[in-house]
């Protein structure tokens, strides 16, 4: 009797260490997943800022010919 108590305590022990694995590794994943957003916001805030500087820079290119020509 005294082997299947082992075995049952046994196997709870591996049952909590699979759980606290799996918390663990969720944990990471969602860490993740917060740090992929975060970065993919920063990215179209960068992406935003091109795009403006691409139709400033335009925007000036298009008066100093003007400049140039009068």
């Amino acid at each position: 009797m005294s082997s299947v108590t082992i075995s049952m305590n046994s196997d709870t022990s591996n049952i909590d260490q699979i759980k606290e694995m799996d918390k663990y590794y969720n944990d990471i994943i969602d860490n993740l997943q917060l740090n992929l957003q975060m970065a993919e916001g920063r990215i179209r805030k960068l992406q935003d800022s091109e795009f403006k500087l691409e139709s400033e820079i335009e925007i000036l290119k298009e008066e100093i010919s003007i400049l140039k020509k009068g």
